[in-house]
C-alpha cells in the first residue's frame, strides 16, 4: 500500500526493537543519509552499531524496500 501511495522507499523494521536501540538507529542512518544514497546509509548505520556493541536483532530489524536513492 505505501508503494501504491507513492512511496518509492519504504524503510521499516521486522520486529519490535526497544526504544534506546531504535534511537541509536534513527540516530545514525540520519546523520549518513546526508549522501541521499539510502542503500549506503543503511549500511554504514548496521556497521555503526556493530562496532558500538549493539546485538544483531538491534541492527538487524531495520530493512529498506524500493528505490535506493532519494
Amino acid at each position: 500500500s505505501f508503494y501504491l501511495g507513492g512511496a518509492t522507499t519504504v524503510f521499516n523494521s521486522l520486529w519490535p526493537v526497544s526504544d534506546e536501540g531504535t534511537l541509536a538507529f534513527m540516530t545514525a542512518f540520519e546523520e549518513a543519509l546526508g549522501t541521499g544514497d539510502v542503500g549506503a546509509a543503511w549500511l554504514a548505520t548496521r556497521d555503526a552499531l556493530r562496532r558500538a556493541g549493539y546485538p544483531p536483532h538491534t541492527y538487524g530489524a531495520f530493512v529498506v524496500g524500493g528505490s535506493l536513492s532519494l
